[in-house]
């Protein structure tokens, strides 16, 4: 099997966000997984050539050059390839991605001709490379319109099409007269709302052979109308080719036990360090000295969908007089990083708001703090709650998405290894804390979710085993 895996970002070349994630240690992994099986599979990559990675002088090596059509005539490609740690990596160059230095622009327009050049580039690859594919896995809003290009327009059928989904509601709005630029039609599944027709990721939804967002929880929640974003109706249609894996973590980077970024070093065997490494993170923010009163820590973009607005309600709810501490760590939302600052001036013996995008504090705190707020009013995977309990750092969490996939609710019989809670209420949030800071002075059921929590397996090893059964089904059908 040859799989083309295509995608906006993927790390080390470009990481923005979670998406880079995933295209820079999936396919490295399933390549990885199947070499260990003896399966005749490869993966390799396929993004663009943003300026931002051709000023990283990496030494890439140039293939050459091939044209795709518009109704403006000859578009040219330009071909790159670079390997990451025995997987091939293409990167696709035109005139349509030198307009904008990273993979994202403020203006749609311009990644709206970035992204239809590149999803149709990418298609002529296999041909160019005389390297035949059975797969074309695409993702997100970026290279849909690969998907509905191969199976609707081209009526390929050798080919099986797979469409990830990392988070439903952006659907490339703002790119339709671009996607009529090249002479695509409108699609005409029967169940796509009229808005959705030029849109690409519907366009790329309605065609795919196979459907598989970042978790199983967000694949049964996009079939909702709370979480489908008009697209449910269709979406159930296909329901039986939507599944979910949930995404892994790098657990080379986030090991408790040699990360270079924090300071005292710990393991669930031996787990003294981490208390250190909580006196360190007090001292450096300027909080009062004190083991004993349980850290609250929130590392999150500052947004509506992240609940941040949920969290600062809720610690206001929390009595000053109560021993407890939180840091806010992240940026985003002017509103919400005011309405932190305003929290630590009114709460400053409690609370510091660090409105910074700062990673190596953020391995700090997940080495330090005791508790990992998520209240999320959805999360399609998340990987915050995965880090923080190989830390032994306890997620609580809104029961959405991959949340609800890698947290297992602890009740007063059951230590499980974080909390859920159901209601988006700040009152109900602010009980499930004080709760949790309660639980954290019973030693005894405190230490024990802490092991339950660094005994579970994240790694990208186990999501892709499940990609190449996925893969597999599809080939043989």
């Amino acid at each position: 099997m040859n799989v083309l895996f295509l995608a906006a970002e993927a790390d080390p070349l470009i990481k923005i966000g979670g998406l880079g994630d995933v295209a820079g240690t999936l396919p490295i992994a399933i390549n990885a997984a199947a070499s260990s099986l003896k399966a005749d599979l490869e993966v390799r990559v396929v993004i663009p050539y943003h300026q931002v990675i051709k000023d990283k002088s990496l030494n890439t090596t140039l293939l050459g050059r091939y044209a795709i059509n518009s109704i403006r005539g000859q578009d040219e490609v330009i071909v790159y390839e670079y390997q990451v740690r025995g997987t091939i990596f293409y990167l696709l160059d035109g005139a349509p991605i030198q307009k904008t230095s990273g993979p994202y622009s403020p203006d749609t327009l311009l990644d709206g001709e970035k992204y239809v050049f590149f999803s149709l580039a990418a298609l002529r690859l296999p041909a160019f490379l005389n390297w035949s594919i059975n797969i074309l896995h695409a993702n997100d809003w970026h290279t849909a319109l690969s998907v509905f290009v191969l199976k609707v327009i081209e009526q390929n059928k050798s080919i099986k099409t797979i469409l990830s989904v990392h988070n439903l509601p952006y659907m490339g709005n703002g790119v339709e007269e671009v996607i009529k630029s090249y002479g695509i039609p409108p699609c005409d599944h029967p169940n796509l709302p009229d808005w959705a027709r030029l849109l690409p990721l519907p366009m790329g939804l309605a065609a795919a052979d196979a459907i598989i967002t970042v978790s199983p929880g967000y694949a049964e929640e996009i079939l909702t109308p709370e979480y489908g974003c008009g697209l449910e109706a269709m979406l159930q249609q296909k329901k039986q080719v939507v599944s979910g894996i949930v995404n892994g973590i790098d657990l080379d980077i986030w090991d408790p036990a040699k990360d270079p970024l924090i300071k005292n070093h710990f393991s669930q065997s031996e787990m003294a360090g981490k208390d250190f490494n909580k006196t360190t993170l007090q001292s450096k923010l300027a909080l009062p000295l004190n083991s004993k009163d349980p850290l609250i820590a929130s590392i999150s973009r500052l947004d509506y969908q992240k609940g941040v607005d949920l969290l600062i309600d809720a610690l206001y709810k929390l009595s000053p007089h109560d021993s407890w501490q939180c840091i806010i760590l992240g940026t985003g939302d002017p509103y919400l990083e005011m309405r932190s600052r305003n929290l630590q001036a009114d709460r400053p013996d409690h609370v510091r708001a660090v409105m910074e995008f700062d990673q190596i504090l953020a391995h700090q705190i997940y080495a330090g703090a005791d508790i990992l707020i998520m209240p999320s009013r959805y999360e399609p995977c998340g990987i915050s709650q995965m880090i923080s309990q190989r830390y032994g750092t306890i997620p609580l969490a809104r029961a959405t998405g991959g949340l609800v996939d890698t947290i297992i609710n602890s009740t007063s019989k059951l230590a499980g290894t974080g909390y859920l809670f159901e209601e988006l209420n700040p009152t109900v949030l602010a009980s499930k804390m004080t709760r949790a800071i309660s639980d954290y002075h019973n030693k005894a059921y405190w230490s024990e979710m802490q092991q339950n929590a660094m005994a579970q397996d994240f790694s990208w090893a186990i999501s892709a085993g499940k990609y190449i059964r996925v893969y597999e089904d599809l080939v043989s059908q």
